[in-house]
């Protein structure tokens, strides 16, 4: 199963490309799943954006995009979505 991963911000930093085909080996994904592979191809910097370490929760205010709406960790990913990772927004 292949889906496209867009990345935002910092994430974009961290992985030096806007975005990517990914490989998803087996036929039952989900969004929690999908950020735990991605997390582990580009290390603690990317992992530490979505994850607080100390907690191991998600953080608030970082938004992931299933195909443009926002996605729910637990929604089933079907080759050929797209995946969007946007950081926290803040400013004043």
């Amino acid at each position: 199963m292949r889906v496209r991963i867009k990345y935002y911000g910092s994430f974009k930093d961290i992985t030096n490309l806007s975005e990517e085909i990914f490989e998803l080996k087996g036929t039952e994904h989900n969004l929690k799943s999908l950020v735990a592979m991605v997390s582990k191809k580009y290390g603690s910097k990317f992992a530490d954006i979505i994850i607080n370490p100390r907690t191991n929760e998600y953080r608030e205010g970082i938004v992931i995009l299933f195909n443009e709406l926002k996605g729910d960790l637990d929604q089933k990913i079907k080759d050929g979505d797209v995946i969007s990772f946007l950081p926290m927004v803040t400013g004043g």
